[in-house]
């Protein structure tokens, strides 16, 4: 900008600021320089007469700035004494489009029309980009059906317009069909991506596989799909091909590639993808960065998720939320809470999520009066109105530490109407004091919000087990032979050999060996004087029949499986849909000293570590 105001002092001494190709070289320069319009607007100030040239330069300049609609103020004065020509409106439509203004475009577009250059195929281009980017897709479409010629740009904007801002994808398809030229890759993009927000996944993968030059936003789009609709497998399946044929992902492939690891708990997948961006020296920015450590949390390497944290030289509050939230999981509440103080420090403003992490770190590890203090912390320093997750979070904590009544009052006096989780959260507190009456009141609302989910069912249903209320018990299971009651299956996984292992429970499908090791595993803990928790089984039948029950668990099988095919030191890890009962608990603690094994646990609500005897959790869950 210096050497520009330098050379604009040359052009008034050598009488040559009204010469308009200089001017407008000078407002385009000026504009790409600063981004600013102000030293562009003195420049064109100071001509005394204008032209059509001139005057197209200065719109287009005020098009691209912060204050776009300064064009329709300058063509104003445009239009007393001249005439524009077809560079006038592109810019002007553009202005409109960049300020949202469906209005004022279309009091443009009748200029087109009056002054008789709405055949223009540029400007009816642009027209039709302004019409379907301001959502008015009806408007769009008379423009693009009287088009006398059409380019590659407006029959993609017409499918666009389609595919993403009205829903039609039927019509957006035919047009796409209809193309009587080359599709460019971009329209193969924009077809697909439309079959994907219009929820037909399918529809979207086969264009996508007819896609001759598929690129990196092909790939994206897709694995990003099956990430978000929970096809976790389907999605690492196709980064898989994407690699085979030479592709290299973008930030957003891999940000969706290891969520889904994370989902999966898949850590040699997510560790492959890890050592893919630095071998090929990929920033870890902010965005990247949360979501390894968010991978890594949930595949139970909290280590390597902390080592990311401290190396990642800029970390925003949703860094900080997620790695409070993974301390939180791994039962290492006051590191969480550490943390938390150490955000403060630094000086980052804590969210609402910031308080769902510090409240479920107190829960795990029972600090009941830090965690009284961290909600009201949350409401009277920082402002936070506690939405119901909050509350969710307060219930739970009272209801862990067997405060029953008081994690009722809590509820009954929230100025928010309970939700499920709430009211579920209060049916858990009251299987840790058993206390019945409380629990056929907490289902009772839980029947009313969500009469389909079993899994609150099967809980009153531990309640009335463990009080030796049969008949109750009963009682739940042939309401949950409703055909309306969805029943929740429990399995575990285990990953061996880069290959994932599912076992439900009762399972006889498996090999000899692992029921015969499970037998072994048995016997050895009698031995050591372990008695198993025939509560946890929620038949009335003899001590015996509930041994059994309880030995073919779906974590007890995927631990013996990992066992046998792993090598003897080797960690397992094992994931699990519904919290582990407590047989299973003490159970996986003894088999961690027996064979000198880490196995960790992720069940529905946390992760166990098992070190020689003993669990992370120190039996608190």
């Amino acid at each position: 900008m210096a050497h520009l105001h330098q050379t604009q002092v040359q052009v008034i001494i050598n009488g040559l600021d009204q010469s308009y190709g200089l001017v407008a070289k000078m407002i385009t320069l000026s504009f790409s320089l600063s981004q600013a319009v102000t030293y562009a607007s003195a420049i064109f100030a100071r001509v005394h007469a204008p032209n059509v040239f001139l005057y197209n330069t200065m719109i287009k300049a005020y098009s691209k700035s912060s204050t776009p609609l300064a064009a329709v103020r300058c063509y104003r004065l445009f239009c007393v004494g001249l005439r524009p020509d077809h560079y006038t409106f592109p810019p002007l439509l553009e202005a409109c489009k960049e300020a949202s203004d469906l209005d004022v475009g279309l009091q443009i577009h009748s200029h087109i029309i009056r002054t008789g250059l709405e055949s223009n195929v540029f400007t009816q281009t642009q027209l039709l980009r302004f019409l379907a980017e301001c959502g008015s897709v009806a408007h769009a479409r008379r423009v693009f059906d009287e088009m006398g010629c059409r380019d590659g740009v407006a029959w993609t904007t017409m499918i666009a317009s389609y595919a993403s801002e009205c829903g039609d994808i039927n019509e957006a398809f035919r047009l796409f069909q209809e193309m009587p030229f080359q599709r460019d890759g971009f329209c193969w993009n924009v077809i697909i991506a439309g079959f994907i927000r219009w929820d037909n996944i399918v529809a979207a993968r086969k264009l996508f596989d007819e896609f001759p030059q598929k690129d990196v936003v092909s790939w994206t789009e897709m694995i990003s799909a099956y990430a978000q609709k929970g096809h976790y497998r389907e999605a690492l399946h196709l980064f898989d091909q994407m690699r085979v044929l030479g592709c290299k992902p973008n930030h957003l492939t891999l940000v969706s590639l290891l969520s889904s690891c994370a989902h999966l708990g898949s850590i040699r997948v997510g560790m492959s993808i890890h050592q893919f961006i630095e071998k090929n020296g990929i920033f870890i920015d902010v965005y990247i960065g949360t979501t390894l450590i968010d991978m890594y949390s949930k595949c139970g390497d909290i280590e390597n998720s902390l080592k990311i944290f401290n190396l990642m030289p800029r970390k925003d509050v949703y860094t900080w939320n997620t790695m409070i939230e993974g301390l939180a999981s791994h039962g290492q509440g006051r590191h969480a809470l550490d943390l938390f103080m150490r955000m403060e420090m630094e000086g980052l403003e804590p969210n609402g999520v910031t308080f769902v992490g510090v409240l479920t770190a107190c829960s795990h590890v029972g600090l009941v009066k830090v965690g009284r203090a961290y909600f009201h912390l949350m409401i009277n320093e920082y402002g936070i109105t506690p939405r119901i997750e909050h509350y969710g979070c307060l219930v739970d904590l009272l209801g862990r530490a067997g405060l029953v009544d008081e994690a009722e009052e809590v509820v009954n006096r929230m100025p928010i109407q309970p939700n499920a989780v709430v009211w579920g959260a209060l049916l858990a507190a009251c299987k840790v004091g058993g206390n019945v009456e409380l629990g056929e009141r907490a289902l009772k609302h839980l029947l009313e919000l969500e009469p389909e989910n079993g899994g609150n069912y099967t809980l009153l249903s531990n309640i009335y087990a463990a009080a030796s209320r049969w008949d109750d018990v009963d009682r739940m299971r042939k309401m949950m032979r409703n055909p309306t009651v969805e029943k929740i299956r429990g399995f575990s996984c285990i990953e061996v050999g880069g290959l994932v292992y599912e076992f439900s429970q009762g399972d006889d499908t498996q090999s000899k060996c692992v029921y015969e090791l499970l037998e072994e595993i048995a016997m050895r803990l009698k031995d050591m004087g372990h008695v198993p928790q025939t509560g946890e089984v929620l038949h009335d039948i003899d001590e015996e029949e509930k041994e059994n029950a309880l030995s073919w668990h779906s974590e007890k099988l995927a631990i013996a499986f990992g066992l046998i095919h792993t090598c003897p030191g080797s960690s397992l890890m094992i994931m699990k849909n519904l919290r582990m009962c407590r047989d299973c608990h003490s159970t996986t603690k003894l088999v961690s000293r027996i064979f000198s094994r880490k196995i960790t646990v992720r069940d529905r609500v946390r992760f166990h570590h098992f070190t020689d005897g003993e669990c992370s959790c120190y039996d608190f869950w």
